[in-house]
């Protein structure tokens, strides 16, 4: 019998020059980078696994991915990667976690945020979504409550998304709103895929005026059925926390660095 210990990984990467985290054929991927960096060190295969997908374009403050390693690492990984990864990717740390931990079902929830800017800006070209007019906004938060009592989410499901099931806990969602900027923040158990930006391009016809409010509640009570056919554009979305059970970790961590609900 081969025994591994397992590894998480945890990076952050400005999106907008990848094809998103899933490696693919004709395309350049996080995943890609990563695996091609990480086998050039180790000298030896290495498949990651990640907490989910992000799209072409999308950001994150905080990824983490698995993989297995016959034994303890040779060296300071993390170090030896930033030097040979290229800028737009970080590595924040890498850590042992029990053999059966795994990136994606074992997280607890996650987090994202979404950035809208209301006035032109060279440098928030490809980290938000410019929006001129909303005349509405004091509309957004009251919508994006009445996420909370939901519990099938298909309206936002990406067609052909190939989820086992809609269901998803959403445990917050809120708009922090000012004369600049609009950031929608979002957490739950689980996503369904563009189910974010699918929520963002909703929300923002009904603050444009261009939908009611009786038109989000009716597309929530019919979502098993109904598609809201708007996404709004991957550069204004960050992932922006997984978290997971201290339980699975093998490593001390001091508590200055992590809270101690999380690794």
């Amino acid at each position: 019998m081969i025994h591994h210990r397992r590894y998480f990984i945890r990076f952050a990467y400005h999106g907008a020059g990848y094809h998103g985290w899933q490696a693919q054929n004709n395309a350049v991927s996080i995943q890609q980078k990563l695996q091609e960096a990480m086998g050039k060190l180790l000298r030896m295969s290495i498949r990651l696994t990640g907490q989910g997908r992000t799209d072409a374009g999308v950001h994150a403050r905080q990824m983490v991915a698995h993989f297995d390693f016959e034994d303890e690492l040779p060296f300071d990984l993390s170090a030896r990667l930033n030097q040979l990864l290229p800028p737009d990717i970080r590595i924040d740390r890498i850590h042992e976690v029990s053999p059966d931990a795994h990136a994606r079902y074992s997280a607890q929830y996650r987090v994202y945020r979404y950035y809208i800017h209301r006035n032109p800006d060279p440098f928030l070209v490809d980290r938000s979504w410019l929006i001129h007019a909303l005349p509405y906004p004091e509309l957004l938060n009251p919508a994006a409550q009445m996420l909370l009592k939901q519990t099938d989410f298909g309206c936002f499901a990406k067609t052909h998304g190939g989820n086992q099931t809609n269901e998803c806990k959403v445990e917050r969602a809120e708009w922090v709103i000012d004369s600049h900027q609009l950031i929608f923040t979002i957490q739950a158990d689980r996503f369904l895929r563009q189910m974010v930006r699918a929520i963002v391009g909703s929300l923002m016809v009904i603050a444009q005026g261009r939908k009611s409010v009786d038109w989000w509640v009716e597309l929530l009570s019919d979502s098993p059925k109904r598609k809201c056919g708007l996404a709004a554009p991957p550069q204004g979305l960050f992932l922006e926390e997984v978290a997971y059970p201290v339980s699975i970790c093998l490593d001390r961590i001091p508590d200055s660095v992590v809270p101690s609900t999380q690794i």
